[in-house]
């Protein structure tokens, strides 16, 4: 999978879904405030050449189709960080997270609600995606201790 892909909970607990190809970023934003205590379930989609769009909790937040890059930077020295930005202290993400996954195709929003149905009565276990039939094009995933 490509490496220039950011989903990042800003400062006012609101969250970002960030495509980069060189100095060309497009994000879709969630106005929502997920810093509330409970559980949410967030995706992020890139579909090349069309548009970068962001769900919480099984509904679309937001989609940005202007200018998106026809594909990403394929960077291998570039690490796969899960709740940090960077190595940095400073950046790291204080709470918790389950279940996070990555595809190599852009999720259709029937398989969104697929998975967020799942979780929806069991808030921070997902079922197993590979039965649930999403396995295809399934690059990663890390159950985070279950």
């Amino acid at each position: 999978f490509k490496k220039a892909e950011r989903l990042e909970l800003k400062t006012s607990g609101t969250i970002s879904f960030t495509v980069r190809l060189s100095a060309t970023a497009k994000t879709a934003s969630s106005a929502t405030n997920l810093s509330d205590g409970v559980w949410h379930h967030v995706v992020g989609t890139y579909a090349p050449s069309t548009e970068v769009k962001i769900y919480v909790d099984g509904v679309l937040a937001d989609t940005e189709s202007a200018s998106i890059p026809a594909s990403l930077t394929d960077d291998a020295t570039i690490p796969v960080y899960m709740g940090s930005y960077s190595n940095s202290t400073a950046e790291r993400y204080a709470g918790d997270m389950d279940e996070v996954a990555i595809w190599n195709k852009t999720l259709e929003l029937a398989e969104i609600e697929t998975i967020y149905d799942s979780t929806n009565d069991n808030p921070g276990k997902c079922a197993n995606l590979f039965t649930g039939g999403l396995g295809t094009n399934l690059v990663l995933w890390n159950r985070m201790g279950d």
